[in-house]
């Protein structure tokens, strides 16, 4: 499969099939550096990538990026 680009709210950044594994089976995935904004005034940040209820994605932030 390799790497995808998964454009996720505002942010475009390359994912490996583990990532989608665990996305798919443990609904979050291990901290992700590196996320790069759409904006491209905005700086790249680190966060986990989770499966909401509803089926969109969302970020959860790592702790440094507060």
């Amino acid at each position: 499969m390799g790497v995808n680009n998964i454009p996720i709210s505002n942010a475009l950044k390359k994912v490996t099939e583990k990532h989608v594994k665990d996305l798919c089976t443990k609904k979050k995935t291990s901290v992700i550096k590196g996320m790069k904004p759409k904006a491209k005034q905005e700086k790249p940040f680190d966060a986990s990538l989770v499966l909401k209820d509803d089926g969109s994605i969302g970020f959860e932030f790592a702790k440094n990026n507060c």
